[in-house]
């Protein structure tokens, strides 16, 4: 009974699911053709809407605009909008290949849904293509296109309030005549902007139609009726605003057309070009402002001109804070890579990798700030909203400076690279020119690209083409005045490069007046041959680049530039087999150039030139200074600005120290020679008048017959005395009221310029090249020719704070720093000794360099005499001293204290206050 009963009650559950499931799925099928209705009521609403969209297309393209024309019928987008252009592009054919028709579940509603699905897809295609030959037309013509549809529909509500009027109004038919010609010729040139590239052919007969249009006072005079003067006010806007947009399509057309069809007709390209003129700046003001028009007549109309205000000074504030953030960055990137190149020269040094890098980096450092503001500029620009025109400004405002700086700096290296190509140092007068003269190209080159942008803006046009012409044969002479300001150097630096063998020839036929027109192109391939063969000398230090090299170009290259080394290295052989510090310092003093000291040598040449000319004059002038100062050198100029002087000079042989041998010295001197007029004025110079000093008690008879002799004035001859300077203060404190001088001129501190002079004019001298350490050069920001001036300027003024103005410290300085690499001589920071040394040594010996200094040079008898100290003492101390560079000998056996230690010795002795002043 138990299973009867659970088989019914199971059999009950399966009636009841059924009889459930056979309720429910009537509904499920009604809702499934529900859903599909409501699908097929979209599907019609999506048609319609794009039958309209595709019949305001077809309408356009037979000239004839629709009335209800809304441009975000047409584009969801603004067709300037290039960003967005070329999303929409992307988007639209991604949609064309992911067109799928969707099955519904309602059969009796299938063949319906699959019918609209397979008409809506065919006419998005359809669509689709008309608006992706819409969106490949050129971009200036996509820019008129969107002016010209928003001037349309902001038209709309005046146009209807028109056709609401009266029509038995007065003067009704006149204006509806010129608003149908407005609106006829607004259609034609939607058309001719859609369709293709616009031609001067159908451009013109359209331009002239529009400019026909009255405007102002033309339309003004039918008004009569209040509403109706305001509707003409209107059209008079409107018909302005399509004269804008048609002289913007004429400027595009003749752009595409060249400025070779239009001259063909020079008549009618003058009128053309003055109708251009007057509608430049409507023309402008549309490209750069229309939009902002447009967001402020929208925010009147909404009643958001509060908001719109903000926005605007948002944007402003943002622009500002950009252009200050970015000049800070600016400032702070030349200084990154000079840091960046320093961390590399310590982990690299100084090998064929690094000098690849830092002409990487010559090339980048210069750039860095331009290419920071540019970059920076451009990018921020493009990721700002399309509608924010007042923040993007920062593009165009980043790449005029951009191109003002770069410019400026390609046209300064160019140039600066010129001189050093030919061995011509730029001064720092010299380099300031040039950084001028580069600033005024820029600037030039900044307007004339400013102008071409605004007509160029502007559509091109005839005017656009002028102005091409125009500014290229002006920046083409200037460039030939700027290279001719730098003649002969420019004529050598292009003969050199383009004619290595013929210098000479090339150099005379260069300088011929014919050839100055071709001078920019000759220059442009010189730089370029040097830059090449630059970078394929700097790569040839690499073994792998070196039989590359050999293997493509056959040693055809190599050859040449082995060639073009051997002729250079043959003309230079006599100078190169002489060593650098023969140039410096051991060269013959008369042969050395010429460095003069105006001011000191004027005070010695106004005594001399009275007492010649017989007027009261003492007759005794002493000259002293410091070892090195270049009191010898200063007389010699002197003695060859005055050849006519009677001149008789003497070195003091090394310690005359008695009084017999100072009296046959000045009784050899006073002797008349038999060409010598019996009473005829003549000059005596004394020089090394130290060397009759011996400073101990009981042996300055030397010294004393001296002053005796010339206490004993002469009126047919004048004493020029030249005394070493810490001798003449030793003298000047022990017999100040006994000595004879009673004109005394001090040998001045050279200044650093006048260093400068010297060192660079016996390193010209010896043909040799100049170079200045990479790391020297990599605390310098700026091109290689602005770091190696400023890397000099530093080296120069570090010697002068080195040496305390002494010329032949400098120069042992300069040699000390020197390293050669074949021709080139590397410069390095210059320095002292490190003074260790000295601080470990004795009281005595501090005598000893005392002594030294005093008298500028003393041998081991008189040291000993001197000082009172051991000759034990005295000869430990020398060859402690000599040992470390301290001390040098001398052709009279007699010891001298080396330049390069002769300040940190006075540093020393002043701190011990062994010395004064």
């Amino acid at each position: 009974m138990k299973t009867i009963g659970h088989h019914r009650y199971r059999n009950l559950l399966v009636q009841v699911i059924v009889v459930l499931l056979c309720l429910q799925l009537p509904g499920m099928v009604l809702a499934d053709c529900r859903e599909a209705k409501n699908r097929i009521q979209q599907l019609n609403t999506e048609l319609k809407r794009l039958t309209t969209t595709q019949e305001h297309f077809e309408t356009i393209r037979q000239g004839v605009i629709p009335e209800d024309l809304q441009r975000h019928d047409l584009f969801p987008f603004a067709l300037d909008d290039s960003a967005s252009r070329q999303a929409y592009m992307a988007a639209l054919r991604q949609h064309l290949s992911d067109q799928v028709i969707q099955g519904p579940d309602c059969e009796a509603l299938a063949e319906e849904l699959f019918a609209k699905q397979r008409q809506l897809i065919q006419l998005r295609q359809s669509l689709a293509e008309v608006r992706y030959s819409w969106l490949e037309l050129p971009s200036g013509q996509l820019v008129a296109l969107e002016s010209l549809f928003h001037h349309w529909a902001d038209t709309r509500e005046w146009v209807d309030r028109f056709h609401s009027l009266d029509t038995g109004a007065a003067d009704w038919v006149a204006i509806r005549q010129i608003l149908d010609q407005w609106q006829r010729l607004s259609g034609r040139l939607a058309q001719r902007l859609s369709d293709g590239a616009v031609t001067s052919s159908s451009a013109d007969p359209l331009w002239y139609d529009i400019l026909n249009l009255p405007v102002g006072s033309g339309v003004q005079t039918y008004s009569t009726d209040p509403e109706l003067r305001l509707i003409i006010a209107e059209l008079t806007v409107a018909i302005r605003d399509l004269k804008t947009v048609a002289a913007y399509h004429h400027n595009l057309a003749v752009h595409n057309d060249g400025l070779e069809l239009m001259l063909e007709h020079p008549s009618q390209a003058v009128e053309n070009l003055i109708r251009e003129l007057n509608w430049l700046v409507p023309v402008l003001f549309m490209r750069f402002f229309e939009y902002m028009q447009f967001e402020h007549k929208a925010a009147i109309y909404q009643e958001h001109l509060v908001s719109l205000y903000s926005v605007w000074a948002v944007q402003f504030i943002l622009l500002m804070l950009c252009i200050a953030l970015l000049l800070k960055l600016a400032s702070l990137s030349a200084r990154a890579v000079s840091y960046l190149q320093r961390m590399m020269l310590s982990r690299l040094g100084h090998g064929p990798v690094m000098r690849i890098l830092n002409s990487l980096v010559w090339v980048i450092k210069p750039n860095a700030a331009w290419l920071v503001i540019w970059l920076l500029a451009i990018n921020i620009s493009a990721l700002a909203p399309s509608q924010w025109h007042i923040f993007r400004l920062l593009a165009p405002l980043g790449s005029v400076y951009a191109l003002f700086r770069a410019v400026r700096v390609l046209s300064e290296w160019l140039l600066a690279r010129m001189h050093s190509r030919v061995d011509q140092f730029v001064s720092q007068s010299g380099a300031s020119r040039m950084h001028d003269r580069a600033g005024r190209f820029s600037v030039a080159a900044v307007v004339g690209w400013a102008l071409l942008q605004l007509t160029g803006t502007a559509g091109g046009g005839i005017l656009h083409g002028l102005l091409q012409v125009v500014l290229s044969l002006l920046m083409w002479s200037l460039v030939i005045v700027t290279l001719r300001q730098y003649s002969p150097v420019t004529e050598k630096f292009i003969a050199f490069q383009l004619l290595p063998g013929k210098v000479t020839n090339a150099e005379t036929a260069l300088r011929k007046l014919w050839w100055l027109p071709f001078w920019p192109a000759l220059f442009v391939l010189a730089q370029c041959r040097d830059l090449i063969f630059s970078l394929h000398t700097r790569l040839s230090q690499f073994e792998s680049y070196h039989s590359f090299s050999l293997k493509l170009l056959r040693l055809r290259l190599e050859t040449s530039i082995a060639n073009e080394e051997e002729e250079k290295d043959s003309e230079l052989n006599p100078y190169l087999a002489k060593s650098y510090r023969y140039w410096l310092l051991e060269r013959e003093e008369q042969e050395q150039p010429l460095i003069t000291l105006e001011q000191t040598l004027t005070l010695i040449t106004e005594p001399l030139n009275r007492w010649f000319e017989g007027q009261k004059q003492d007759s005794i002038l002493l000259l002293h200074g410091e070892h090195g100062a270049g009191k010898t050198h200063l007389i010699r100029q002197l003695l060859r600005h005055h050849p006519q002087w009677p001149v008789k000079w003497i070195d003091t042989p090394a310690k005359t120290c008695t009084a017999e041998s100072v009296r046959s010295l000045m009784e050899e001197l006073l002797v008349k020679e038999e060409s010598e007029e019996a009473e005829g004025k003549r000059l005596i110079v004394i020089d090394q008048a130290e060397n009759t000093l011996l400073a101990q008690t009981g042996h300055f008879e030397g010294i004393l017959e001296l002053f005796r002799q010339l206490h004993q004035r002469r009126s047919d001859v004048f004493f020029l005395v030249i005394m070493h300077g810490p001798s003449w203060s030793y003298l000047n404190r022990v017999f100040r009221n006994e000595h004879p001088f009673t004109q005394t001129i001090t040998m001045p501190r050279w200044t650093a310029g006048e260093m400068r002079k010297l060192i660079l004019s016996r390193h010209h001298a010896s043909r040799r090249k100049l170079q200045y350490d990479d790391l020297l050069l990599s605390a310098m920001a700026g091109t290689e020719a602005s770091s190696f001036r400023a890397a000099d300027t530093r080296v120069f003024n570090l010697l002068w704070e080195l040496s305390g103005g002494n010329p032949e410290m400098a120069l042992h300085l300069w040699l000390g720093a020197a390293s050669y690499e074949g021709r080139e001589v590397i410069i390095a920071l210059p320095q002292r000794p490190a003074p260790g040394f000295l601080s470990t040594l004795p009281l005595d010996a501090c005598f000893v360099l005392l002594a030294l200094v005093t008298h500028k040079a003393l041998n081991h008898e008189e040291l000993a005499l001197i000082t009172t100290a051991s000759p034990l003492t005295v000869e430990q101390t020398i060859s402690a001293c000599r040992d470390q560079g301290v001390l040098r000998e001398d052709i009279s056996g007699r010891w001298r204290i080396t330049p390069l230690w002769y300040g940190s010795v006075l540093t020393l002795l002043g701190r011990k206050n062994m010395i004064y002043n």
